[in-house]
């Protein structure tokens, strides 16, 4: 009798075993088709998150004109403009964000609209042999699970790339323009980081890919075994602890592959936190030597 153990046997090694297939330049231009029908409102969200990232970097500037001139000149009135600005700022970039939010999410949630109704009409024109030869659960993950999956990439993930990589333009810029020295410091780390962020993703990516094909087989099998044509074979036959056994190893299986891909990269996102958390007390200490010569 098999109770998954060896489900967590093959996985508990590592992700070797995984197929590890690069996203397609295909399957990019295809999601690229699917967003086109919104462009206006992508150049929108562009926009809003551009601004914002604009406000975020000034925001340290004006820090530095506090600290540099404001509070040594004793200037009470620059010293309130600078900081009314500051509060402006915080309070303008938290609307840009709600409405990015907005937007993001109205635009993803229309995009997998299109692409369940694509789907569904496309297996409508298919003919009688694809259905004969394909699994029912398969199809019914298709449209449900397999296309709510992308709702995160849609609706968050790609919203985030554009906001991040904004930011991270600004700020190189801004920090350059404070002290070349100091931002030496930063950046050095940044390939190191870039390249394990690299590596995680992909590790992440073979985990999902394979996470959505077992449940797809976990669906398939209940919808098998728990129609009415389903049951009356198991019990003619005798099959009940069987298939029970078989949707055990499915399950667990499901639990590993699921537990696996929430902590893939965890520590190293723990790692990086912590680093960042250091980062400043770093830059304090080399400024600090290089301020007092």
């Amino acid at each position: 009798m098999v109770h998954g153990h060896g489900a967590r046997a093959d996985l508990a090694g590592g992700l070797d075993d995984l197929p590890k297939r690069p996203i397609a330049r295909k399957t990019l231009a295809r999601v690229a088709r699917l967003y086109r029908p919104y462009r206006t409102a992508l150049i929108t969200v562009a926009g809003i998150i551009l601004i914002s990232a604009v406000l975020q970097v000034a925001a340290p500037l004006l820090i530095r004109q506090i600290i540099d001139v404001a509070i040594p000149n004793a200037d009470r009135r620059l010293l309130v403009w600078l900081t009314g600005g500051m509060i402006g700022i915080a309070a303008i970039s938290g609307g840009l964000s709600l409405g990015t939010n907005y937007l993001n999410t109205r635009t993803g949630l229309t995009v997998m609209e299109d692409l369940r109704l694509a789907v569904y009409s496309h297996l409508q024109k298919l003919p009688l042999s694809f259905f004969t030869s394909t699994r029912t659960g398969d199809l019914q993950t298709r449209i449900s699970s397999d296309v709510a999956s992308t709702q995160l990439m849609l609706t968050d993930t790609l919203g985030t790339l554009i906001s991040s990589s904004v930011i991270v333009i600004a700020s190189v810029i801004a920090m350059l323009v404070i002290s070349w020295e100091l931002s030496l410091v930063a950046l050095v780390t940044v390939p190191i980081f870039a390249g394990a962020m690299l590596s995680v993703g992909r590790k992440r990516r073979a985990l999902t890919r394979e996470t959505q094909r077992t449940l797809s087989d976990l669906t398939s099998r209940t919808g098998e075994t728990l129609s009415v044509s389903g049951v009356i074979l198991s019990k003619t036959f005798g099959r009940e602890a069987d298939q029970l056994d078989q949707f055990r190893e499915n399950s667990s299986r499901l639990t590993v592959l699921s537990l696996r891909q929430a902590m893939t990269g965890q520590t190293f996102f723990v790692v990086m936190q912590t680093f960042f958390t250091m980062a400043p007390a770093i830059v304090w200490l080399i400024g600090g030597y290089i301020l007092t010569g």
